[in-house]
């Protein structure tokens, strides 16, 4: 079995899916599982994936109907057979040294999740960027682990790809198939289960970030997705004890500081009637569900709105 599992979704990255396989074989952690999901890629990234699987045993090659990066995810999951789980993304690549400092330090602080900072890049990939594991800081209880997460700078940062999570913390954890915002959900998930206890970072730079301008995360969806996404919340706060409250307070700041960093400079004439209905369907939940008090009294809404009048 095992030690680690990595899981790669693939989909239309023929350019830059060596570089990102290469940095993984050539960890200097060596006990994983490679596990490259071609989700119906229709460029050679399926070729090329089982063109590696030839010359490593570690690697194991899914070929899948195209469902989308939480699909890809899933399929992974489902069959990986690691103590931790680890996501990179296909077009990005790591530092020689990622899995076996997010290992040891998962180990040395008995961590459910152990992360690493992340920079980006466009052309060149990242070279001496300092690694010593000097800088780390734990987080000891699920509430300061959450509040991290979701607020704005976090240090644990919302990706999924920075980390690598215990086994036993996605028994009944999976990406929810959305076009945004499923690392969030997915995040939120993780973080409220009862098995979610304590986490650990290094400042360490370990996950570059391949910053392309028509990858999902840097394609701007329509305001009707966004606006699907927003209503994600409900899902979310159904799944928290409505003991919880400081979580919700925590998630609420988060969505109305996204809501009107997404929404903003948004032109009233380029609306449509199905938009317009989904806002009103929203705000009649935020009423019901006791939101909007907490909306209107928030820093990011004032904020907003002094950008707004100029003050």
């Amino acid at each position: 079995m095992p030690t680690i599992s990595v899981i790669v979704p693939i989909y239309n990255v023929e350019q830059y899916l060596k570089s990102c396989i290469d940095s993984i074989l050539a960890q200097s952690f060596r006990d994983f599982e490679l596990i490259l999901v071609d989700d119906g890629s229709p460029d050679r990234c399926g070729e090329i994936c089982d063109e590696y699987k030839k010359h490593d045993d570690r690697i194991i090659v899914i070929h899948k109907e195209n469902g989308g990066l939480s699909d890809a995810r899933n399929k992974g999951i489902d069959i990986a057979k690691g103590q931790y789980l680890s996501f990179i993304d296909s077009d990005d690549v790591i530092n020689p040294s990622m899995l076996k400092t997010l290992y040891e330090n998962a180990i040395r602080f008995d961590a459910d999740i152990s992360a690493c900072r992340y920079c980006r890049f466009e052309d060149d990939v990242p070279v001496d960027i300092p690694t010593d594991n000097s800088n780390i800081k734990t987080f000891n209880t699920r509430e300061k682990i959450f509040t991290d997460y979701f607020s704005r700078p976090s240090n644990l940062l919302l990706t999924s790809c920075n980390k690598i999570y215990k086994r036993t913390l996605l028994a009944n954890c999976r990406f929810r198939k959305m076009h945004t915002w499923e690392d969030v959900e997915f995040a939120a998930q993780l973080i409220t289960n009862n098995r979610c206890n304590k986490a650990v970072l290094t400042f360490d730079t370990l996950y570059y970030y391949r910053d392309r301008k028509m990858s999902i995360s840097n394609t701007a969806p329509s305001l009707s997705i966004k606006l699907r996404s927003f209503e994600f919340q409900n899902y979310i706060f159904s799944k928290i004890p409505v003991r919880d409250r400081s979580y919700k307070g925590v998630l609420i700041d988060f969505f109305v500081d996204s809501i009107l960093f997404q929404v903003r400079g948004q032109p009233i004439d380029t609306i449509t009637k199905h938009e317009k209905i989904t806002i009103q369907i929203i705000l009649i939940k935020w009423v019901f569900l006791g939101y909007v008090n907490r909306f209107l009294k928030s820093k990011q809404f004032h904020r907003y709105i002094s950008e707004i009048i100029n003050l």
